[in-house]
Order: C-alpha cells, then sequence, then structure tokens
C-alpha cells in the first residue's frame, strides 16, 4: 500500500505540470482513496495489536490463576494425605500401646495369681505337717544338719532317717515326705521376713544356717516344691517387695527407684533392673506408671 500511494500522488504532480488535467484528477483521487485505506489499515492494525495484546494478558492471567488453583488444590491433597497418613500411624501406635498394656495387665495378674498359688502350697504344706506332727509325737523327725569346719576341706552331714521304713534315694530323693515337708516351712518362714530377704549379705548358706540345714538340702527342696532354683525364688520376693514398694504412692512418692533397688537388696540398680523385669515383663519404671494410672482410675 504504500508505494502504490506514493506512485499515485507522483503521477498526478506529473500530469498537472504538463497540463493533463484528467489524468492528473483520476491520480489524485487514486492517491487519496489509498491515503485512506492506509491509514485505516494502520489504525486496524494497530487496535488489533492492542486487542490481541490485551487478550494475551488476559490470557496469562488466566493461566496464571488456574496455576495457582491447581498449586493450592496440590497442596490441599497432599494435607490431606500427611493427616491421613499420622492418623493411620497414630492409630497403630495406640493399638500396639494397648495391647502390651493388655499383656502387662494380663502378666501382673499371671503373677499375682503364681504368688497367691505358692501362698496356698505354703498353707497346705503347714496344714499337713501340723497333722503329721500330732499324729507322730513320739518320734519326731528332724531336719538334716551340717557341720562345716573351718576351712572347709571336710563337712559331716547328718542323713535323714526315714519313718515309712524306705531309704531315699541320693539323686531323686534326697529327704522323706515329711522331712522336705518340715524343711520348706522353715524355710518358708525365713523367706517372709522381708528384712532378712533384702538383706544384700544375704544367700544360699545363709538360709541352710537359719534353717539348721544345708545348701544341698535346700536347694534340692525349692527345686522339688517350686520348680526353681534359690537365686530365681530369692529374686522373686526381692521383686515382689519391690513392687509394693513402688505400688504405695502415699508413702514412696518421692522414692527413687535406685534407692528401692537398694532397701531390697540389690547392690547395683542394673540388676534390680533386669531381675525386675524378668519377672513382670516390664521395667519397674514402666510398673510405676501403670501402678498409678490403675491408682486413679480407682480412685475415679
Amino acid at each position: 500500500m504504500g508505494p502504490l500511494t506514493s506512485a499515485c500522488e507522483r503521477l498526478a504532480a506529473l500530469y498537472r505540470k504538463e497540463g493533463k488535467a484528467d489524468l492528473s484528477v483520476r491520480y489524485n483521487k487514486q492517491f487519496v482513496q489509498l491515503s485512506d485505506s492506509f491509514f485505516q489499515q494502520r489504525e486496524f492494525n494497530s487496535k488489533r495489536s492492542l486487542i490481541s495484546s490485551y487478550e494475551d494478558r488476559l490470557s496469562d492471567r488466566r493461566l496464571s490463576l488456574l496455576k495457582g488453583q491447581n498449586t493450592a488444590l496440590l497442596w490441599v491433597v497432599v494435607t490431606i494425605a500427611t493427616l491421613l497418613l499420622l492418623l493411620a500411624v497414630l492409630l497403630i501406635y495406640i493399638y500396639r500401646v494397648n495391647r502390651r498394656l493388655v499383656n502387662t495387665q494380663r502378666l501382673l495378674i499371671q503373677k499375682h495369681q503364681e504368688h497367691s498359688h505358692q501362698l496356698q502350697m505354703q498353707n497346705e504344706i503347714f496344714s499337713s505337717i501340723e497333722h503329721v506332727q500330732t499324729e507322730q509325737t513320739e518320734q519326731a523327725e528332724a531336719v538334716p544338719t551340717t557341720v562345716e569346719t573351718e576351712n572347709e576341706e571336710t563337712s559331716m552331714l547328718v542323713s535323714p532317717e526315714n519313718t515309712d521304713g524306705s531309704d531315699a534315694s541320693a539323686d531323686d530323693d534326697l529327704l522323706t515326705k515329711t522331712q522336705a515337708d518340715l524343711l520348706l516351712v522353715a524355710i518358708a518362714h525365713v523367706m517372709e521376713d522381708s528384712r532378712v530377704v533384702c538383706n544384700p549379705d544375704f544367700s544360699l548358706s545363709t538360709l541352710a544356717q537359719m534353717v539348721n540345714s544345708n545348701t544341698k538340702y535346700v536347694s534340692w527342696v525349692i527345686n522339688k516344691n517350686y520348680g526353681k532354683n534359690f537365686k530365681t525364688y530369692l529374686n522373686e520376693y526381692r521383686i515382689r517387695t519391690a513392687s509394693q514398694l513402688l505400688a504405695d504412692t502415699d508413702q514412696f512418692a518421692n522414692t527413687t527407684i535406685a534407692a528401692v533397688a537398694e532397701r531390697v537388696g540389690y547392690k547395683s540398680p542394673a540388676s534390680f533392673h533386669q531381675a525386675f523385669k524378668k519377672i513382670y515383663g516390664m521395667t519397674p519404671a514402666a510398673y510405676v506408671k501403670l501402678a498409678r494410672q490403675n491408682i486413679v482410675h480407682q480412685d475415679t
């Protein structure tokens, strides 16, 4: 359009100089028409460019808004998924804690039942021995004793007499039933005294001396009647005493676990923790927490 308009303008001027008015007017009209069309086209292109720029800006704004919405929705989805995951983990943790709590309560009930059964066995043995003693007033069975020299090179063991007329075997039955019952009663009386049992120096030889017997017979009687060795038997008494102290929040609320361990006869807190966990299946601290929760539950 630009070159054509310029050519019409020059032709009109040239014919006007040569005196050709018709041709000059003709090209002048074309020049005017082309000029109008050219300027209209430029204006149209300018407006179209503005419209296109506005539409581009509007499209960019819409795209930016959509991207922001998509990002927000993505964060919402991620947040919800994270919360659901945390909720699932929390539920699993609560389930496991409740299961451990139930298992712990069952273990405590089992330990209390074993203790009650042991006390019942002792009461039955006491009643049986009293009955035997009333029937055998003429010939009392003596608890076997042992005489040990200071250098421990020689020892003399007083062998028990068998009132039933049959000898006790060397391995299976070291004592007669009556002798074993009498020795078991003597052991039970000593073990019921917590001051003696919780003495750090209390041992199998100490117990044997206190019941006027020897370590072989005492160990055999404990293993025969309770199915455990002396160390386990002693630990159960000490840990039972410790559990009573730990559960008594009124008197021992400010007492440390280490102090309780020393009080029941353990020379190191580590051995106390090991024995307590072996018997009750939990640490002393967990037992204290559980005991206090039970007390609060009972009060409410």
